[in-house]
Parts: C-alpha cells; structure tokens; sequence
C-alpha cells in the first residue's frame, strides 16, 4: 500500500504553445500538511486544478489514495475526498451563509431522493443532521451569527472563513487552500492559523500562501515551484535559509 495520501507524477500541463507546468512531481503523506509557495505565475492554481479535475494533465498522472484519479470531473473527486478553496473567492452569493455550507453538505446526503420528494419522515431527519452539521462548521470559525446573512453581502475575509467551512462540509481526506488568509488582518490571520492547525490534526492539506509566517505555522515541508516546475522542497528551516529561494521568490535575500 503507498504511504502516500495524494501523488502527482510527472505532470505537465500545456495551454497551446504555453507550459504551465513541467514534469511536476509531489506526494502528501496521511496527515501531513504541504506548504506550496512560489512567486505569481509559477503554476500554483494550475497545480490545484489539476489535482481536483477542472484541468487534465497534459502528461503525467495524479493518483489518490492508490487510485488514478486524472481525468476525472470535478465533482467526483471531491466525493473521493479531495476539497478545495479558491484563490478567486467563488460563493454563491445569492444564498446565504448557511446555504452555501448545505450545499457542500448534500454531497454526502443519505437518503435517496425520491424521500425528499416526498418529504418522508427519514428525509426530514437527514436534513436536519445536515443543516446542524454545518451550523456547527460556521460556529467553529466564527460566523454562525451570520448564517442567515446573503453571502455576497459578507466582509471580503469572513468570506473566506466561510468557503473553508463549506470545503470541510464535503468531508474530505485532503483539502487544498488557495491563499486562505487573503484579505484578512494581521489578527484574523493568527485566529486562522490556529484553526487550521487543530482542523488539520484530522486531515491532510496543501496550502498555497504568499505569507511565510502562516506556511510556517500550519506546514512541516515547503514545495517551491518557479516557471511551472519545482525548484526545491525539504522542511521549513531548510527552504527558508535557502539563497536560491529568496532571490527567486521575493527578489531579495530575506524571507
């Protein structure tokens, strides 16, 4: 059995004449959080699209748990396990808070559809589990007083707290954050950090962050990429004293 949860093997991935990614190889183990950091346009997102289907490799293959997962839609492998947020956040912004959690919710929904045609008995029970499991992920980060706000309507940083709580309602092994912390104060962010360290003591994580800071916080091993392929990757300590990094990344010898 592979040790590993998630595995991307060789991908590259082309728009036309254009590489987004190259030869691209990584793994999470079970339990591990990855940090992937890089400057703009060095095929962090592409990465993250691959893995959850919007884009198929154009070489190379992603597997999960075991199982070749490229190709697949979106939809299918976040049933697998695989959840993610956007760096774009992406709410329905029509419904409200707590209806964009139920959302994710339904994906695990046990009871066939015709009871909630019908509204048996058995369907109202399951969706009272539902509508209580995600009133319990608002609270735990903080926005249930807002459940019934419309989400659209919501400061640009809850927002994000809130697309964390509706990945987390889709029950995932693995869960991928694009900029998580985006938009948020100095504050939020520590509050952030700390939630994810507990939430991630259950799952596995790759976070994309351009802020250092909180990769160090949440993440045990740094994946650097630069022009669609990576330059290097090992523990923190070590990725932050590396010179070729720093100029890389931030054009200066500082992280």
């Amino acid at each position: 059995m592979t040790p590993y949860l998630l595995e991307v093997r060789g991908v590259s991935r082309r728009f036309g004449g254009v590489r987004a990614l190259t030869n691209l190889s990584l793994n999470v183990a079970f339990g591990e959080v990855l940090g992937l950091i890089g400057p703009n346009g060095s095929g962090k997102t592409t990465t993250f699209n691959v893995i959850t289907g919007v884009f198929a490799p154009s070489d190379g293959d992603v597997t999960f748990m075991g199982r070749r997962i490229s190709g697949f839609p979106s939809y299918a492998i976040t049933k697998l396990g695989i959840a993610r947020t956007f760096q774009n956040i992406r709410m329905l912004k029509g419904l409200t808070v707590l209806d964009n959690v139920l959302v994710a919710a339904h994906l695990h929904h046990k009871v066939p559809l015709w009871h909630a045609l019908v509204r048996t008995p058995v369907s109202t029970a399951e969706e009272r589990r539902l509508r209580q499991e995600a009133r319990e992920l608002l609270d735990i980060f903080g926005v249930l007083d807002r459940a019934s706000e419309v989400s659209g309507s919501l400061p640009y940083a809850t927002q994000r707290r809130v697309e964390i709580a509706r990945a987390l309602a889709t029950h995932p092994q693995l869960l991928l954050l694009d900029e998580p912390t985006a938009g948020m104060t100095p504050a939020e962010t520590r509050d952030t950090a700390l939630l994810l360290k507990e939430i991630t003591r259950d799952i596995s994580a790759i976070v994309i962050e351009h802020d250092l800071k909180f990769v160090r916080e949440i993440a045990s091993r740094i994946t650097v990429l630069h022009k669609g392929a990576i330059l290097t990757e090992g523990p923190i300590e070590e990725i932050a004293n590396n010179l070729e990094v720093r100029k890389v990344y931030l054009g200066r010898e500082n992280l």
